[in-house]
């Protein structure tokens, strides 16, 4: 359950970001991830410079990184994104 809330909050945080900004922290998570992460230790933490130094725990960051990525349909696009809530908005 706890990724469920770490995918929320991954996705807020890349609220008014550029797709560069998305970029450069799935990138440096990848980065980290080169490593290894250990998803089942929550004590183990990783700051992220992309991000002003926060510090975050493994599974955080692979929630991070999956949101970034747009996650199973590739990078997220702002056009993506539109098209998806005019389609919304507009009756049936």
């Amino acid at each position: 359950m706890d990724a469920v809330f770490y995918l929320l909050d991954a996705l807020r945080l890349f609220r008014g970001k550029s797709l560069q900004e998305i970029q450069e922290i799935t990138f440096e998570i990848g980065m980290l991830g080169k490593y290894g992460l250990d998803i089942n230790d929550p004590q183990e933490t990783h700051v992220l410079r992309a991000l002003s130094g926060r510090v975050f725990s493994a599974l955080q960051l692979i929630c991070i990184m999956h949101a970034g990525l747009g996650g199973s349909r590739g990078w997220l696009s702002r056009n993506t994104a539109q098209s998806l809530r005019s389609q919304r908005s507009s009756p049936a």
